[in-house]
C-alpha cells in the first residue's frame, strides 16, 4: 500500500508543472498608461509585465503598449483601444494567437 501511495505522489508531482500556465506574452513598452483586465480587477501595466491568455488589454486616451509574444510577434497597442487576448498557443513550432479588436 505504501508502495502505491508513492508512486501517486510521484505521478502528481510528474503533471503538476505541466499544468503551469506559461504568460502569453511580456510588455515591452507601456507609455504612459496601459492596463490588464484579468480575474475580474484591472491592473496596471509596466515595462516586463507578464501579458496572459484571456487579459484584456486597454489604453487610456495617450496610452501605448507594445507587446513581445513567446514567439517574438510584436503587437502595438495604440491610444483609446481594447484588445482581447482570447487565446495563445504554441505546439510543435506552429504558433496560434487568437484575439478580439475592440
Amino acid at each position: 500500500m505504501k508502495k502505491l501511495c508513492l508512486a501517486l505522489v510521484f505521478a502528481l508531482l510528474a503533471v503538476i508543472p505541466a499544468l503551469a500556465v506559461e504568460p502569453a506574452g511580456t510588455v515591452t513598452e507601456s507609455v504612459p498608461h496601459g492596463f490588464a483586465r484579468r480575474d475580474g480587477t484591472t491592473v496596471p501595466l509596466a515595462s516586463g509585465a507578464e501579458v496572459r491568455e484571456r487579459d484584456v488589454l486597454t489604453t487610456d486616451a495617450e496610452g501605448r503598449l507594445e507587446v513581445t509574444f513567446r514567439d517574438g510577434t510584436l503587437l502595438s497597442v495604440g491610444p483609446l483601444s481594447e484588445v482581447d487576448v482570447r487565446e495563445f498557443a504554441m505546439s510543435d513550432g506552429k504558433n496560434a494567437f487568437r484575439s478580439d479588436l475592440v
